[in-house]
């Protein structure tokens, strides 16, 4: 069973595609399409550019999973302020990849809060439970709750994009890959 994860954003959108054989859990293909240095609705054409290049080269899958903008509450009286036109540029990349995606006929294409695919956990933890699940090691720096910023995947693992450099942003393809392994163990019936 293959599932497509997208974590959409302006400056970097992550995408994994991701096996599930025998309750084993592995990472086929990931990457990044990065569109560091643009801003606003350039970002959000040059990712969605990069969506529509790479996602129908990868390997069909069973289906995709993308994660939807969600404004945070931060508690009573003290809402986050979020720019809701940057809250439309994620959706639109949402829906993109999932058009894009390269997936079997009648196979799923949903969309996923963050707060339901990872839960109350922080970035951190939830990149340290993924790398656990998938079998990568990642070095030890910072906090528990802090992103990890440089992973190493297991050798056969085709990275996309940034070519998987040390100081790149791993956090993208963690969340995407988190994100995927929501997708087999929701709406595959897995895991």
């Amino acid at each position: 069973m293959l599932v497509l994860g997208i974590d959409p954003d302006t400056n970097g959108t992550g995408f994994a595609l991701v096996e599930e054989d025998d309750r084993n859990v592995r990472v086929i293909e990931c990457g990044i399409i990065d569109t560091r240095g643009t801003t606003g609705i350039l970002g959000v054409e040059r990712s969605i550019e990069g969506l529509y290049k790479i996602l129908p080269t990868l390997p069909e899958a069973h289906g995709v999973i993308a994660e939807y903008p969600e404004s945070y509450n931060r508690g009573v009286g003290r809402p986050q302020s979020v720019d809701p036109n940057n809250l439309i540029m994620l959706a639109a990349i949402s829906g993109a990849a999932l058009i894009a995606a390269n997936v079997g006929e009648g196979g799923p294409r949903q969309l996923v809060r963050p707060k339901v695919w990872k839960g109350q956990q922080s970035k951190g933890a939830n990149h340290r439970h993924t790398c656990r699940i998938i079998g990568w090691k990642w070095a030890q720096s910072g906090t528990y709750k802090q992103a990890l910023g440089t992973v190493t995947p297991k050798d056969d693992v085709k990275v996309h994009g940034w070519k998987g450099r040390s100081g790149k942003p791993w956090s993208e393809i963690l969340d995407a890959t988190g994100i995927a392994i929501y997708g087999l163990s929701k709406y595959m019936g897995h895991l």
